[in-house]
C-alpha cells in the first residue's frame, strides 16, 4: 500500500511540475488532463485506506508555494484581542481644551499647527476641535501654542467651553465661522 501511495504521489508531483510550466498546455487543457489523471486514479485504488485521499477533490498548487496566511480567521478571529477580565478598563483622556472626559470620538489635534512645525498631539472633542479650527487661524495657534489658557481667555472660546460643559461627551454640533 505504501508502494502505491508512492507512485500517486510520484505521478502527482510530476504532473504539478509539468503542468505550472504554462507554456505547454492552455488552461483548458490543464483542467481536462487534471480531471483524466483523477479519473484513471480513482478505480485502482477504491476498497484500499488510501482511496479516502483521493474520495475528496484533489487540488494543484504551484511546487514551491505557500498558501497566503491570515493573522485571523475570516469568521470570528478576533475573540483572543479581547481584554481580559483582570486587566483594568482604558483610561478615558480628558479634552485638552474643555476639561470633560472624551466620548467615543477622539480626534488627536495639533496644538501648533503641523504646518508650522508642530508634532505635539492632544485628545479632543470633535467639536471642541471644530470650535478652534474656526475660531483661529494657524499663525494664531501657533503663537498660542500648547498654552490652553491663552486660548480661554479668548470670549468666544468661553462662552463655548462652559456652554458645551453641560452636555453630553459625545455631543457634536456645527459650530458657526468666525466673521472675518
Amino acid at each position: 500500500m505504501d508502494q502505491l501511495l508512492a507512485v500517486v504521489l510520484l505521478v502527482f508531483n510530476g504532473f504539478s511540475s509539468t503542468a505550472d510550466s504554462g507554456h505547454l498546455f492552455g488552461r483548458q487543457e490543464q483542467r481536462e488532463r487534471k480531471q483524466r489523471i483523477r479519473m484513471s486514479l480513482q478505480p485502482a485504488l477504491t476498497g484500499n485506506p488510501a482511496s479516502m485521499l483521493l474520495r475528496t477533490p484533489l487540488t494543484f498548487t504551484k511546487t514551491g508555494t505557500k498558501p497566503m496566511a491570515r493573522k485571523h480567521s475570516k469568521h470570528g478571529g478576533y475573540q483572543d484581542l479581547q481584554p481580559e477580565e483582570d486587566e483594568a478598563p482604558a483610561e478615558i483622556p480628558a479634552c485638552w481644551l474643555c476639561g470633560r472626559p472624551t466620548g467615543t470620538t477622539i480626534v488627536w489635534h495639533h496644538p501648533i499647527p503641523k504646518s508650522r512645525g508642530g508634532r505635539d498631539v492632544v485628545p479632543m472633542h470633535p467639536i471642541c476641535q471644530q470650535m478652534l479650527i474656526t475660531q483661529f487661524s494657524n499663525s494664531e495657534l501657533q503663537r498660542h501654542g500648547m498654552d490652553v489658557e491663552g486660548l480661554l481667555a479668548d470670549p468666544a472660546v468661553r462662552k463655548f467651553v462652559d456652554w458645551v460643559a453641560k452636555k453630553d461627551p459625545d455631543f457634536n454640533a456645527t459650530i458657526a465661522k468666525k466673521p472675518r
